[in-house]
């Protein structure tokens, strides 16, 4: 009788506690259910709150098998006696393996969009990390990079533009036309180094925000920074056209490479890039920064410095080059004797002066013309934060390689005059040597 008794009252417990079991997994699934028909960002809150171990502790690997935290993998599938924590975690676990284990069992109530969620979470955190981290090193990346550039292109930068100076004032190239245009390039060379970089130095690395306060001094340094380049180039192109006129077969022709048209010619680049780029001085405005106006304008400034900047110059410097280069080895059968012994190191000088130049700036030049044709094309197009990042360093790479264009250090052709220059040590293959015998061409050749 006792014993039938005691079966019973635990038959009794167990069913009590049973049924207790069910209303509160009941209840809970309600609860549940309802923050269905809430915003998604209640819902996001709700795990974060309610779920910090399932939302931290859970890791799915590619081969889409689950691996959990000890703490998680040791749970029971079924709880021997009820705990509301330990509930919600063997449930959580069963829906990960049914998710990717291939189990195809539907989940009542909202159940499947907490899994869903917290499978979400912190892979939402996990990519934003580490688009984060790219980012950030992609700004300590361009920051090293504007300053030790800096740096190195002031140092080179100068001794190039002084040592051009000192070969283009000398007494072989002082009366020269192609010497003087020269002059007047290194000039400009040297204008856009100092400006270009000191300004920017102190902007990027030395706290200065004068540029992105102050709209007067914006506008002045955009436009001194894209019309500096420009005069240095323009003078390049005269410097171009004087070699070709120069080695002309006609008397007519080579009268007009002379120092007095030089003196006169000089001025034009000026007043020529300055008219063009007045642009610059009405549409660039205070905005977050110093920038141009947004849409029209910007596309426009985009083509602008590809055609203008850089097509037109480098089209014709490479043509008047080519026509140089020719006339010079059709002057060939007009030269003396004595000077026919130099022709071969006479014409390497020649080519050396207008084709490498030329093509050195063509390559430095288009460097960033490609990115303004980039920036071009992909205008409509909408980009992240990480792509902006990308484009910002591009783009200060492809302006350092445009300030080496101006650098213009020592190469080759002016090692030797500046040898002679300095030293007084005569070595038969400067720019001076090559334009002495250009004149005696000139004066060699046939007058039509």
């Amino acid at each position: 009788m006792n014993h039938t008794y005691k079966d019973n009252s635990r038959r009794i417990q167990k069913h009590c506690h049973r049924r207790q079991e069910r209303k509160l997994a009941e209840r809970r699934r309600y609860e549940i259910s309802d923050l269905a028909y809430e915003d998604d960002l209640k819902v996001d809150e709700m795990i974060s709150s309610s779920l910090p171990q399932i939302s931290t502790n859970v890791e799915v690997s590619s081969s889409l098998e689950r691996s959990i935290d000890p703490e998680l993998s040791d749970l029971p599938h079924e709880p021997k006696t009820f705990d509301e924590d330990h509930y919600r975690g063997s449930r959580m676990i069963r829906n990960w393996r049914k998710k990717f284990l291939g189990e195809r069992k539907s989940l009542e109530g909202h159940e499947w969009a907490i899994a869903e969620a917290a499978r979400e979470v912190p892979m939402k955190i996990l990519r934003s990390y580490f688009v984060r981290m790219n980012i950030e090193s992609i700004q300590v990346i361009r920051f090293y990079i504007t300053l030790c550039t800096s740096y190195v292109l002031l140092i080179f930068g100068n001794i190039g533009c002084i040592c051009n100076c000192m070969a283009f004032t000398s007494k072989q190239l002082r009366q020269n036309s192609c010497g003087w245009y020269l002059l007047m390039s290194t000039v400009f060379d040297f204008s856009c180094i100092k400006f270009g970089l000191f300004t920017k130095l102190a902007s990027e690395h030395y706290g200065s925000k004068l540029q992105h306060t102050n709209l007067v001094w914006c506008k002045i340094r955009i436009f001194l920074t894209w019309i500096l380049p420009c005069f240095s180039t323009g003078y390049l192109i005269l410097a171009s056209i004087d070699r070709c006129l120069s080695t002309s077969k006609s008397q007519r022709i080579r009268s007009f490479s002379q120092i007095k048209i030089a003196h006169q010619m000089t001025c034009i680049p000026i007043i020529l890039y300055s008219l063009i780029s007045s642009h610059l001085l009405v549409y660039f405005n205070l905005r977050k920064s110093c920038s141009p106006t947004a849409g029209t304008y910007a596309f426009f400034l985009s083509l602008y410095s590809i055609v203008w900047t850089s097509l037109i110059p480098q089209i014709s410097m490479f043509i008047f080059s080519l026509i140089t280069y020719f006339n010079v080895r059709k002057s060939h059968q007009r030269l003396i004797h004595p000077i026919i012994q130099n022709r071969n190191r006479t014409d390497s000088q020649m080519i050396k002066i207008t084709l490498v130049q030329v093509l050195y700036s063509f390559i430095l030049l288009n460097i960033r013309t490609i990115y303004f044709s980039y920036s071009l094309l992909s205008t409509n197009i909408r980009k992240d934060n990480y792509r902006h990042a990308i484009e910002s360093l591009i783009l200060q790479i492809s302006s350092f390689i445009f300030y080496f264009n101006f650098r213009r250090c020592i190469n080759n052709i002016h090692t030797a005059e500046v040898k002679c220059v300095l030293f007084g040590v005569d070595t038969g293959s400067g720019v001076a040597n090559l334009l002495d015998n250009t004149i005696t061409w000139q004066s060699n050749g046939a007058d039509d």
